[in-house]
């Protein structure tokens, strides 16, 4: 995985609307307002994985999952979107690209209010 590539949560469970775009691992906001937005992912055996939350090229926050045997890292943020405006995860890191999938990495987000 290259550094700052986009991590592609491609298990989609709810997504209303289909703001999230699960082949480039996107969300663009359908309407302008409050979001709230969750990404965890976790690493792969004794690797680690860091990662950012990213909103129009914007860090938000960053994670980590650590080199113990399968840690997770969690990022969280709660930001005001225009419409189309995206948010995404990244890898942030010359080295440690093993995530686990099955549902131990997880990207979510919601509108709290619109505007």
């Amino acid at each position: 995985m290259a550094v700052y590539e986009a991590l592609v949560y491609d298990h989609v469970i709810y997504n209303s609307g289909n703001a999230y775009n699960a082949h480039v691992g996107r969300f663009r906001a359908p309407v302008g307002g409050i979001y709230h937005f969750v990404a965890t992912s976790q690493s792969y055996s004794s690797d680690y994985i860091e990662f950012e939350l990213i909103w129009e090229g914007r860090v938000l926050c960053r994670g980590r999952g650590s080199q113990s045997y399968q840690s997770t890292g969690t990022c969280a943020a709660t930001v005001h979107l225009s419409v189309n405006h995206d948010v995404w995860v990244r890898h942030n890191g010359y080295s440690g690209n093993a995530i686990k999938g099955s549902g131990y990495s997880v990207f979510t987000g919601f509108l709290v209010h619109a505007d």
